[in-house]
């Protein structure tokens, strides 16, 4: 018993994709893919509504060949017209065959739109999940090197500080050390005075013991 596609397979195949029907120009092929906006499984296969399972399986082939994603014929085509126009090949063939229930749903157009914004999703992550992580690495590795940044900066102003307070620090323990030679200094020179002044008193006393014994020797000699 041969399958049709039901009416209702037929009425929903609205809202169709631009991106399948668009005209880019491809290999010449004797079933190219509808212009048209709103392609039914029947006006994609080129067959009469009364086909037998046979010739759309036949067909079926034929297409497949031709507008698989890395057929020649299919080379022209940017790789999402490739992929969505093999796409609709494959589900008006389920319908045709009576494997789908896109009549079910929101129909076959609806269906094939729908698988290619997933892709479209998919892309999108992917890109998206690749960026998040060169950016994440990009901050690590810029991470460390500012932190090995700051810790130079850290030790220079360290350094900077203990140079500004070095020379402040050695005048304070230099400032007893002074004090403590100009004291000894001073000492030193107060003994040496009393040692000259002291000498010169002892001349001065011996001087005058010897004169008076020389007065005292002529005061008893006879006259």
């Amino acid at each position: 018993m041969q399958l049709r596609a039901t009416n209702s397979q037929l009425h929903h195949l609205t809202g169709y994709t631009r991106l399948a029907s668009t005209s880019h120009s491809s290999t010449p092929t004797p079933f190219p893919f509808p212009a048209h906006r709103n392609p039914t499984p029947y006006q994609i296969f080129h067959l009469p509504s009364n086909a037998s399972q046979a010739e759309i399986k036949a067909r079926y082939y034929e297409l497949a060949r031709t507008f698989h994603p890395d057929s020649p014929a299919s080379q022209a085509l940017p790789s999402s017209v490739r992929h969505t126009r093999f796409h609709a090949v494959t589900r008006a063939y389920d319908i045709l065959r009576g494997r789908s229930n896109a009549h079910l749903g929101h129909g076959f157009a609806d269906d094939v739109y729908s698988a290619e914004l997933a892709r479209r999703r998919r892309q999108h992550a992917h890109r998206h999940a690749y960026y998040q992580r060169a950016t994440s690495e990009g901050a690590e590795a810029g991470g460390a090197d500012d932190a090995w940044k700051d810790q130079v900066i850290i030790i220079v102003g360290l350094a900077s500080i203990a140079v500004g307070f070095a020379p402040a620090l050695l005048s304070l323990h230099t400032i007893p050390d002074a004090r403590h030679r100009a004291a000894s200094a001073n000492l030193a020179q107060a003994r040496a005075e009393a040692r000259t002044f002291g000498n010169e008193r002892r001349a001065a006393i011996r001087a005058r013991v010897a004169e008076f014994e020389r007065n005292k020797g002529r005061d008893e000699t006879p006259s």
